[in-house]
């Protein structure tokens, strides 16, 4: 190699680029929950409200990602709707239902 060398860097073959010798795999484990709250139960679906179809394009019918997908950052991975009130609570009110 022949050229100007910088600190800290790295030169690869294009071959090692190719076969992949680089390249890792990462696993991760989540567990989500639907439970029952003072408004109603939550659900698993994949039938969220304002979301594009694009951000829903893993999810199965049940809203749970498919098998064998591949994420990003940011995808969703499970589809849950928590029930809400119909108004939105004054900041005194839900300091009360907080204690």
């Amino acid at each position: 190699w022949n050229g100007y060398n910088f600190e800290d860097a790295i030169l690869i073959s294009e071959k090692v680029l190719k076969d992949d010798i680089y390249t890792s795999i990462h696993v991760a484990e989540f567990e989500v929950t639907a439970r029952d709250t003072k408004l109603g139960p939550e659900e698993i679906t994949r039938d969220i409200p304002n979301v594009g179809e694009e951000a829903l394009r893993n999810l199965n019918h049940d809203g749970v990602i498919r098998v064998g997908a591949e994420v990003h950052p940011g995808d969703i991975l499970v589809g849950k709707i928590t029930p809400k009130s119909e108004t939105e609570l004054a900041p005194e009110e839900k300091l009360l239902r907080a204690i």
